[in-house]
């Protein structure tokens, strides 16, 4: 079944966790596209893309952007996914996304609840809860203007790492640049309004997405992520991207009045300032949490610092308990899968 998805998956300096994820994935039958912009050739790739016909290996330092415009015309798979280079996905739960598609034309989207890993000081994998709110989401209303508007009211990234049709991804790639403003949020923004906008949005109350808390986010050449969509958003120096960008999203989408769309952009900046985003709270908060890793790092308590950030984890006991009492199917033999790579 997976003979019918494009993976595409962006990575820059991370050879370690991209070889690890291609050795789990490069057996399913899909066609993966690795896009590199790291410092240097990846050779390992390179030579594993000569001898695999479903591995495509293309390496660009001239930024996330251009490498991801490299896929134009290039998805000839009906379906099609984004992944990080440090994460994992279910085979099992893919297969249960592609098959809810094929049985349900009006749905141009479709994925699974997530969880957050890491491996602890004593060799473990362990686990928190990430994006609770994929748990019984779903977009479902007939207008795609009201799809929007709902969708943006109570956000969460339920379409960046799913499966998708592959006009909606086509349609991204090629609408990429209209996306591309001061804050890198505005490109996920573009692509999950873009997908809603096409159709419905589904997630399945299944374990379907690994999300890595290993690594810092990647930072690109022309690649800011200092600058969050609340703050853009909000900001005066912003207000004429702003405008350009709700402008530009309703032209290519053949709308002539836009006041869905800013009321959409509304509702996700209130959203956002509702769970912090943007507020002095927060910023202090995340402040003082980076001045105390950087003190004890320096002072070269990586115990301790091990400790403190394991702290919301918990193991695999406790996962298979907070998976049932959210009603969250698994396949335990998955799981283990994926903990044996990670501990490799």
């Amino acid at each position: 079944m997976l003979n019918n998805i494009t993976i595409i998956i962006l990575t820059r300096n991370r050879p370690k966790y991209i070889k690890r994820q291609i050795d789990f994935i490069k057996d399913w039958g899909a066609q993966i596209f690795i896009l590199d912009g790291s410092d240097t050739k990846n050779l390992f790739l390179h030579d594993l893309s000569k001898k695999e016909q479903n591995i495509k290996y293309v390496y660009n330092t001239r930024g996330f952007d251009v490498r991801l415009t490299h896929m134009k015309n290039q998805i000839k798979t009906k379906y099609s996914m984004i992944m990080s280079d440090d994460e994992f996905f279910v085979k099992k739960s893919l297969e249960m996304c592609i098959d809810f598609l094929e049985n349900n034309d009006d749905y141009v989207s479709c994925s699974g609840v997530a969880i957050g890993f890491m491996k602890s000081s004593q060799n473990k994998v362990i686990y928190r809860e990430v994006y609770p709110r994929l748990v019984g989401y779903k977009i479902s209303q007939e207008d795609p203007k009201d799809r929007i508007v709902n969708h943006m009211s109570k956000y969460v990234p339920s379409s960046v790492y799913g499966v998708l049709h592959s006009s909606v991804m086509t349609k991204f790639i090629n609408e990429f640049k209209y996306s591309y403003t001061s804050s890198t949020e505005t490109t996920e923004n573009w692509l999950q309004n873009t997908t809603a906008y096409m159709g419905k949005i589904m997630v399945l109350p299944v374990l379907y997405w690994f999300r890595s808390m290993e690594n810092a986010p990647v930072q690109d050449k022309n690649w800011n992520r200092s600058i969050k969509f609340y703050q853009w958003y909000n900001q005066k120096k912003f207000k004429k991207e702003k405008n350009d960008y709700i402008k530009k999203f309703c032209q290519v989408n053949n709308e002539s009045s836009s006041s869905f769309f800013e009321l959409a952009l509304s509702n996700l900046s209130k959203d956002l300032n509702n769970r912090g985003q943007g507020t002095l709270k927060l910023s202090i908060k995340l402040f003082f949490k980076r001045m105390t890793n950087i003190f004890l790092y320096k002072l070269k308590f990586y115990k301790i610092l091990a400790k403190r950030n394991e702290s919301v984890f918990f193991d695999l006991e406790v996962l298979k308990k907070f998976l049932k009492e959210k009603k969250v199917k698994y396949d335990f033999e998955s799981i283990k899968k994926i903990e044996k790579k990670i501990l490799q």
